[in-house]
């Protein structure tokens, strides 16, 4: 487990608490931004509609970013369109899902006092002993599980993000969407703002299991996985309770953590717009 990890455990925790994940002010920022992208969609629509009825169908085709002939078609239409869906639709539509959730939880009242959220890694691991005498390989799995007893119910500005500035700032700081994948100052600036001020009691309860078939020595060249000679078995268990929580700094993701596949095209589909 990471600092980042442990900063993905407080966003769930964040989100289970407020039972939504709306942000009221930084949707309210980005305003303008989503009206033109609405605005320019409902004209292409109704300006192709018209066109289709008139007959003219390359130019119904070409206000949807369509052309007729595949040697004229630009490659920045389509990282243009595809980020749009990426990083405009695909987000409208979460904050309208998001904000219905909101307004749920905040009319309804108080529902829960107890919360408890969860976060799992597993991978492999090398117990190989140096000078050599025994080697082996197995998978170890580590779970962090986070309990929560409510003595406060969040405010509702509180829940809606309106006395978060800093992450209204950070997300108006053009690309900074491309630093979070690489160092989530994103989630550390929204946990920063939610997580100092919840009030009761929290549990941490940490795991870690390690399993493994060894082969002893003296010769190198044999491996754990053809000649198996004793197996080890290891349990890790930690349980702390505090009144309060301390938001971890974030730390650099590795490449192969940042780069997701989804993040590959819209890595390509930005440097085609830089260039184009």
């Amino acid at each position: 487990m990471t600092s980042n990890d442990e900063l993905t455990l407080q966003s769930r925790l964040s989100e289970a608490v407020k039972g939504h994940q709306f942000n009221l002010a930084v949707s309210a920022a980005q305003g303008k931004q989503t009206t033109d992208m609405v605005v320019n969609a409902v004209q292409s629509i109704g300006g192709a509609i018209r066109d289709l009825k008139k007959g003219r169908f390359e130019s119904a085709a070409r206000r949807f970013g369509v052309n007729q002939r595949p040697s004229k078609l630009s490659e920045k239409d389509i990282s243009g369109r595809w980020l749009e869906l990426q990083y405009g639709w695909k987000p409208l539509i979460s904050d309208v899902y998001e904000a219905a959730k909101a307004y749920e939880a905040i009319t309804n009242g108080p529902r829960v006092s107890r919360v408890s959220v969860s976060i799992t890694r597993e991978g492999l691991k090398n117990t190989s002993t140096s000078p050599f005498n025994w080697t082996g390989q197995g998978t170890v799995k580590e779970r962090w599980r986070l309990i929560y007893e409510m003595s406060e119910q969040l405010s509702s500005a509180r829940s809606l993000g309106l006395t978060d500035p800093l992450s209204v700032a950070w997300e108006l700081i053009p690309y900074s969407f491309v630093v979070d994948w690489f160092l989530p100052i994103g989630s550390y600036l929204e946990n920063l703002n939610t997580i100092p001020k919840l009030r009761g009691r929290f549990m941490t309860i940490k795991t870690r299991r390690f399993q493994c078939s060894a082969v002893q020595g003296p010769n190198p060249n044999v491996k754990w996985i053809n000649k198996p000679t004793t197996f080890n078995s290891q349990f890790y268990f930690t349980r702390v309770v505090s009144t309060s929580l301390a938001v971890p700094k974030p730390s650099f993701e590795s490449l192969t953590d940042a780069m997701s596949p989804s993040r590959i095209w819209n890595a390509i589909a930005l440097v085609t717009q830089r260039i184009r």
